[in-house]
């Protein structure tokens, strides 16, 4: 046997294929971000649905009256959240001008007497990141 010559093959045009389309993928997440936008929207509009998560906010006046829940009287805000996605990233928010103020709290009205406690509503579950990492994960190593 000595002397005998041992030839290996190695047929690489698959791996070479699957690299360079993860490759592609990660050089474009949009379409992964747009999928990310649309469930982190459905759970910030369950936020407003929960009345407030992980943390239940503090009751408006005017639901403490109606017996209602707070920031979902007309459902305006809740239903202008929108994702707007990216490359890289993917942002969610609103348009409505009072928006701020019931996120982050403050004086507010004539001569600003008026104190509206934070209720944030722009939030990201600590469940959301699993679906988040899961999403990302199933676009990049999808090989078709």
């Amino acid at each position: 046997m000595s002397g005998a010559l041992i030839e290996v093959t190695i047929d690489d045009g698959g791996v070479i294929e699957a690299l360079s389309l993860i490759a592609q993928r990660v050089t474009n997440l949009k379409p992964a971000m747009q999928l990310i936008g649309k469930r982190v929207t459905a759970s910030v509009k369950e936020n407003f649905r929960a009345g407030g998560r992980p943390q239940m906010w503090i009751p408006s006046q005017r639901a403490k009256a109606t017996g209602t829940q707070t920031l979902i009287d007309t459902k305006n805000l809740m239903n202008t959240i929108h994702p707007t996605a990216y490359n890289d990233r993917v942002e969610i928010g609103t348009n409505v001008k009072y928006a701020a103020i019931h996120q982050f709290g403050g004086y507010t009205g004539r001569g600003h007497k008026s104190y509206i406690p934070p209720r944030p509503f722009l939030m990201v579950q600590d469940g959301d990141w699993a679906v988040i990492n899961e999403t990302l994960l199933d676009y990049i190593a999808r090989l078709k």
